[in-house]
Parts: C-alpha cells; sequence; structure tokens
C-alpha cells in the first residue's frame, strides 16, 4: 500500500511537471517597445544614416545636409531568438514638427508593410502615435525603419524653407490576442 501510495504521488508530480512546461511554451507574449537610439542600428560607415536627438531622446535627420533631404533614411532592429512568434500591433511614435510632415516607411524583412505619414501641426515636439497595423513576426526578423526630411514651404530659413527632421521615438509591438 506504501509503495502504491509512493507510485501515485511520483506521478502526480511528474504530471504537474509536464503541465507546468507545457504552459510555459505557450506563454502569450507582452507587449515590447524597441527604443530608437537604443534598439535600432544605422549604418556608421554611411552618409546617409539618423543622428540621435540627445535633448529630445529620437533618431532624426540631419536636414541642413542637403543631400539628405527628400529621401528616406533607414535603421533596423533584429528580432532576437528569444522573441516570441505571433501577430503583433505595430505603433510608431514620432515627433511632430512644424517645418514639416515627414513620412515614415516600415518593413519587415525587406518587405515594406506600411508608410505612415505625421500630421500637420502648429505645435512642434509633440508625440504622435502612428499606427502601422497588425503583422507576424518572429525570432529573426529585420525591422527596419524609414523616415525622410521633408519642407512644406511654411518655415521660411535663409534663401528657402525649414525642414523636419524625420524625428521618431520608437516603435510598440503589442500582442493581438
Amino acid at each position: 500500500m506504501k509503495t502504491i501510495l509512493i507510485l501515485s504521488m511520483t506521478l502526480f508530480v511528474l504530471a504537474c511537471s509536464k503541465t507546468t512546461l507545457l504552459s510555459q511554451s505557450t506563454e502569450q507574449p507582452s507587449a515590447v517597445e524597441f527604443i530608437a537610439h537604443e534598439h535600432f542600428t544605422t549604418p556608421s560607415d554611411s552618409d546617409y544614416s539618423f543622428y540621435y536627438d540627445e535633448y529630445r531622446q529620437v533618431f532624426a535627420i540631419n536636414a541642413g545636409n542637403p543631400k539628405l533631404r527628400d529621401r528616406f533614411i533607414r535603421a533596423t532592429k533584429k528580432l532576437d531568438a528569444n522573441f516570441i512568434s505571433g501577430e503583433y500591433l505595430l505603433t510608431l511614435n514620432t515627433i511632430t514638427e512644424e517645418d514639416g510632415e515627414s513620412s515614415y516607411q516600415v518593413f519587415v524583412n525587406d518587405e515594406l508593410i506600411a508608410t505612415v505619414t505625421n500630421p500637420e501641426t502648429h505645435k512642434a515636439f509633440q508625440l504622435v502615435q502612428l499606427q502601422i497595423g497588425k503583422t507576424e513576426l518572429k525570432a529573426g526578423d529585420v525591422l527596419t525603419i524609414a523616415a525622410n526630411a521633408v519642407t512644406n514651404g511654411k518655415i521660411p530659413e535663409g534663401d528657402g524653407t525649414a525642414y523636419a527632421r524625420g524625428r521618431w521615438q520608437s516603435l510598440l509591438l503589442t500582442p493581438v490576442q
């Protein structure tokens, strides 16, 4: 009788352990925010890269350089092996600028999934959340954010007009339940 009780208890413990392991492997992912200057890389050997605007804590384009205007500049982030695969809602956090409405392209593995544009504003440097939409993501995927420095022609500067710098703060991934 003692042996049967011990064997039963052992089987019960093993069954509970197996259930725990199964529940851990099917765990739901939580939202993750990738900060531009902390998680994304921009080519350091290229003339076409973002700089870190420390005051606003965002990536930005040096619009004072004419060759960086009206073109898309890219930064990338590879999802590491611990990333939990699934469907996510992507939100790009950008900063408004009075001198232009920058556009942003979002790519997954070099496939364009969305292009969004900052709204026109009369109050600069406000956080805006641009909805990218839902997409399937898995470990190893490469996320790319591209932004452009553009002018809306409304802010005089020298012989022309000022340019927005395509400032962006982060990419938020929220799991879809």
